[in-house]
């Protein structure tokens, strides 16, 4: 049912429609879709350091430390592998598949695998969603901060694929190059001729069922 809202960011009322919270406006929430894309702060994992990255899942600031952690983790791996002389390195661990709880044989290289099969792991990826939508989005307002980075997600991949597209215009044919996929006319008279044509189109189309309509009752009458 639609709600009368005031917009966190401009402060103007709105009417608010759907389900879930809605902070916005529609003239603010691509802009906040935008500044809420761009305002994760993370801390490097590697040096310390914190910067601002689109995405949670970013542990490493640059590069470079990514390299580096990943040279780290594999010499503590190949020293917990090599053993010394005192201490021989452990035998491989048998593991148990996370989503059917099937016992799978020791791996020869590296950590127990976590699913015996493709399938298992399709359906622990499912799990997880399942319990991630459980557990995060059950707030309205990390709902909505969701929403909005799927948004600011989709505009961002609808930019990317446009970006090197070519388009012919449905009007004047001219060849273009259009910001969206969804944009069809290279401009905005062209767009307006459009649009005035389908109108005109369809009066005309109204105009002569509605006269054939009459007819067919005035010959019921008679």
């Amino acid at each position: 049912m639609p709600r009368r809202s005031a917009c966190s960011r401009c402060g103007r009322a709105f009417v608010a429609r759907g389900r879930g919270l809605q902070r916005y406006c529609p003239r603010c929430r691509a802009a906040a879709d935008g500044e809420v894309a761009r305002t994760h702060r993370v801390k490097c994992g590697e040096c310390g350091k914190k910067f601002q990255t689109p995405s949670r899942n970013v542990q490493y600031c640059s590069t470079a430390c990514s390299n580096d952690a990943g040279r780290r983790r594999a010499r503590a791996y190949t020293r917990e592998r090599g053993g010394t002389a005192s201490a021989p390195a452990p035998a491989p661990a048998a593991g148990k598949c996370r989503a059917c709880g099937k016992r799978m044989p020791a791996s020869k290289s590296g950590p127990p695998r976590a699913y015996c099969s493709p399938a298992c792991r399709a359906e622990g990826a499912r799990a997880h969603q399942r319990e991630y939508k459980r557990r995060y989005l059950a707030d309205p307002e990390r709902r909505s901060l969701h929403a909005a980075r799927m948004r600011a997600s989709y505009v961002r991949r609808r930019a990317a694929a446009a970006k090197d597209r070519i388009a012919e215009c449905r009007e004047c044919g001219k060849a273009f190059r259009p910001y969206s996929m969804a944009v069809a006319y290279c401009s905005n008279p062209c767009r307006k001729k459009a649009r005035a044509r389908l109108a005109a189109a369809w009066e005309r189309a109204h105009r002569s069922r509605g006269g054939a309509d009459a007819a067919a009752a005035a010959r019921r009458r008679a």
